[in-house]
């Protein structure tokens, strides 16, 4: 039998109630106890807990000890629903636990009308969530103070309103790398202040309207 000490996360999940349950889920485990040392063979265990990224579990033959080595999800965003509900998410888009509403450049924010993304489901399909972040780099490495980032799931487009540039609307649709090059060029005209609203919802093409 190998002793398994009680922790908590970073974010208060119970993991040793989890860890517990993790063996006895076959006919051994229920068996033999949750303690006993010879059932702890995976590498990594797929706890419920969504604040969890990764569970890793190595076994010390010699002490008979069981070593758990546990990866809390980084938080990468906030989407945020209808009534300022927000969740946070993690770099792979995956959300996980509830948030305080937050607009700003502290924190990438991205906001859509309706109903929030499940906790441990994907705020977007794997393709349109690195679209998304993305154009949340190229927005940064233009050194865009960054307000508010609205999302139309309907239409796939993404409203990002700045203090010190023009509204930007763009596409997941498509990749829209080449936005870079289109901020960087408006960005050296005398008139770029008078830019009301740059419009990147077509393919490498832009449009942009006065003020």
């Amino acid at each position: 039998r190998a002793p398994i000490a009680r922790r908590k996360c970073a974010a208060g999940a119970d993991l040793f109630a989890d860890l517990r349950a993790y063996p006895l889920q076959n006919f051994a485990g229920r068996f033999l106890g949750f303690d006993h040392f010879l059932l702890w063979g995976a590498s990594d265990i797929a706890l419920p807990e969504f604040v969890i990224a990764r569970v890793e579990v190595s076994r010390d033959f010699a002490r008979r000890v069981l070593h758990v080595t546990v990866t809390d999800r980084e938080r990468a965003f906030v989407w945020c629903g209808a009534d300022n509900m927000c969740v946070w998410g993690d770099p792979r888009g995956i959300v996980f636990q509830y948030a305080p509403f937050a607009e700003g450049q502290l924190i990438t924010s991205i906001s859509e009308e309706g109903a929030l993304p499940l906790l441990g489901s994907a705020v977007l399909p794997d393709e349109q969530f690195t679209r998304l972040t993305r154009i949340a780099r190229i927005a940064r490495d233009a050194g865009l103070i960054v307000e508010r980032v609205a999302f139309d799931r309907k239409q796939q487009e993404l409203t990002v309103s700045a203090r010190n540039a023009p509204t930007m609307l763009f596409s997941l649709r498509f990749d829209s790398s080449f936005a870079a090059t289109v901020l960087s060029t408006l960005s050296g005209r005398n008139d770029f202040r008078n830019i009301d609203t740059v419009d990147l919802r077509v393919e490498r093409k832009a449009y942009y309207r006065m003020k």
